[in-house]
């Protein structure tokens, strides 16, 4: 009986071997001589880069009640420190708040891990000579307005300074079409509902269609790459339904004049009750605008830069960047776009905003010189 089974288990698997192989030979016959263009196809078009970006969203990141979203390996409000927050502190300490989005955090993080530079601070402002500073981290990578608003007013009471660096993500960071542009970023792919879904299942049809890709095996046979293009139709059909403006908040703008006021005025309305609370309970507060590659003429690439850091994605909004840079000069935010101007070395790391070490030696020193000059004992 045994021997019996095993017979037919042989049958079986020499069956679907023999299905399975004629398959693929009329597959390769079919894509060899009919559609040698699947054979070319660059899933590069379907920015494999910007899956992984929204995979590694959903594995740090999670939903927050009063924040958007915070960090899953945070502190106590999931933002990151290794302390809680509200931080303890006496009537010696000054706790500054550090507000924006990811070049905000990687700011903070250098300042925090180079105390020299908290001596730098002290030395322009000379005020703060006898306090031990701590900075408190509040700054998230995608933050925008609201997000500081709402953070910084939260946490009034326990801080003593806020200095806010934010910018390029007022401008570019928005929805896909689920939520309204001005939620926080990647509202869809955080917060659940009949649009998130969808959109997550069209980013699993990508992640298939790239496995396929990069597989070394299943790439090589025409039956995948034939089910990678019913997979990427598929993702094609679900883009188009997403976009529909009947469905998509982004779509029902009209022109890009529409879409630029309400990104900066979303940016301003905020900024400016930001101000109003701070000043409300006496609070000195410092407001940047961060240097981005794509402002004109705002620096001198080096060749590194010049082969990595340019993309024409984020280059679309150059336009609403030097709007917001001109509403910024009306509430009185100090403008760094043009403070690495004079170097010519390589600061920016990628094609978004991100800069290096002596980048944010820079702009630690731009802001330190900043609140010295204007900062007023209460």
């Amino acid at each position: 009986m045994k021997k019996k089974i095993l017979s037919w288990i042989g049958y079986v698997l020499f069956i679907a071997f023999v299905v399975t192989a004629s398959l693929e030979l009329a597959s390769q016959f079919y894509v060899h001589n009919y559609r040698r263009d699947l054979l070319q196809q660059s899933y590069q078009q379907e920015n494999p880069a910007e899956y992984k970006r929204i995979q590694e969203w959903h594995g740090n990141f999670k939903r927050s009640p009063f924040f958007g979203y915070v960090t899953r390996y945070g502190n106590n409000y999931g933002f990151s420190s290794s302390e809680d927050y509200p931080l303890a502190k006496d009537d010696r300490t000054f706790i500054i708040a550090v507000l924006g989005g990811s070049v905000a955090d990687q700011f903070v993080r250098h300042i925090v891990a180079n105390e020299r530079l908290t001596d730098k601070l002290k030395e322009h402002v000379p005020a703060l000579k006898d306090k031990y500073i701590r900075f408190m981290n509040l700054a998230i990578p995608g933050y925008k307005q609201p997000q500081q608003y709402i953070a910084s007013s939260y946490f009034i009471e326990d801080i003593d300074m806020v200095i806010q660096l934010d910018g390029w993500n007022e401008v570019w960071s928005r929805t896909s079409g689920a939520y309204p542009m001005n939620y926080p970023t990647f509202s869809e792919f955080l917060y659940d509902d009949e649009s998130n879904g969808r959109i997550n299942d069209v980013f699993e049809q990508k992640a298939k269609a790239e496995s396929i890709r990069m597989h070394p095996i299943l790439s090589k046979s025409a039956i995948m790459i034939l089910y990678r293009n019913i997979l990427l139709k598929e993702v094609y059909k679900e883009s188009q339904d997403l976009s529909n403006p009947k469905t998509s908040f982004y779509n029902r703008m009209n022109s890009a004049d529409e879409i630029q006021q309400i990104l900066v005025g979303n940016w301003k309305k905020y900024t400016q009750m930001q101000q109003a609370i701070l000043k409300l309970h006496n609070k000195p507060g410092f407001f940047f605008v961060q240097p981005s590659q794509y402002n004109p003429e705002s620096k001198t690439f080096s060749s590194q830069e010049q082969a990595t850091v340019i993309n024409d994605l984020f280059a679309s909004s150059v336009a609403d960047f030097l709007a917001l840079r001109k509403e910024a000069s009306k509430l009185g935010v100090y403008d760094l776009a043009m403070v690495f101007k004079p170097i010519k070395e390589t600061i920016y790391t990628d094609d978004c905003c991100h800069i290096n070490s002596k980048g944010n030696e820079i702009i630690a020193d731009a802001i330190f010189r900043t609140i010295g000059q204007n900062y007023k004992t209460k």
